[in-house]
């Protein structure tokens, strides 16, 4: 299946030229960058999702359309933060916030927020960030300590046994915030990934995209798609991009509709 963003009017011209060949997939235009995909592959059906980093809640917004079945447990440790997304959602019956980071331990951990706060993280920048990025950017302004909590011991607490998405953009923290949900994920509770990667360290000690695929790798957890390249120009360097992991049994079914 192809994936096209291309202007509304060109669509019509692709869809005809589709048919009178007989092309065999699919011309579409996106909805929205990665929310097509996730649908398919969750299933608009599906009932709880975790949006982990879930900044002022841009996220959510879109989870809450794309998925109009779901509850939304959204977490985010920033206080500053936190308070833009408890005013945008806290009043939904769908949506559950958290002033929490997630991590591999509960307990309180140290939280490095930066002068840009979509920066902010659980780990202390690195030199070179400020290099790729500006130190406004990078530079932390203020640290703050911060209480955390593990998938694991939250989905027990909330008689969750099952997470259809789990959405992480923590800034490095999530190989750890993945550790925490070990036993979820020995089991094959959780359907579809949706993780920030990066493959080179923005922040200090913080795992890169092969760690974070071998760890899921080791859990029966496929690598399906990339998405959102970022790329440093002029040196054309892949900084990070966006990742999507399937379980055994949703890559099963994907690959079942090959034989249909």
């Amino acid at each position: 299946m192809i994936f096209a963003k291309n202007p509304p009017n060109t669509l019509p011209v692709l869809r005809k030229l589709r048919k009178k060949f007989r092309l065999p997939f699919q011309i579409r235009k996106r909805k929205r960058p990665t929310i097509h995909l996730l649908e398919e592959l969750a299933g608009q059906d599906s009932k709880i999702i975790f949006d982990v980093g879930a900044n002022t809640g841009s996220v959510t917004a879109a989870y809450l359309k794309a998925f109009p079945d779901a509850d939304i447990h959204s977490f985010e440790p920033c206080h500053k933060t936190f308070k833009r997304l408890r005013d945008r959602h806290g009043d939904n019956k769908r949506v559950h916030v958290h002033e929490r980071a997630v991590s591999d331990s509960a307990g309180t951990l140290t939280f490095y927020e930066a002068e840009n706060h979509a920066t902010n993280s659980l780990f202390p920048s690195a030199d070179e960030a400020a290099l790729l990025f500006g130190s406004s950017k990078t530079k932390t302004s203020s640290t703050e300590q911060v209480e955390s909590i593990t998938i694991n011991g939250y989905c027990q607490e909330h008689g969750i046994d099952k997470i259809n998405l789990l959405k992480l953009d923590i800034q490095g923290g999530e190989l750890d915030a993945l550790k925490g949900a070990s036993k979820l994920l020995e089991s094959s509770q959780i359907d579809v990934i949706y993780s920030e990667v990066e493959f080179y360290k923005l922040y200090q000690k913080q795992p890169l995209y092969h760690d974070i695929a071998g760890f899921l790798e080791e859990k029966g957890y496929s690598l399906y798609a990339l998405e959102n390249f970022n790329i440093k120009k002029p040196i054309g360097m892949l900084l990070w991009c966006d990742a999507v992991f399937v379980s055994e049994n949703i890559l099963k079914a994907k690959l079942k509709e090959l034989k249909s």
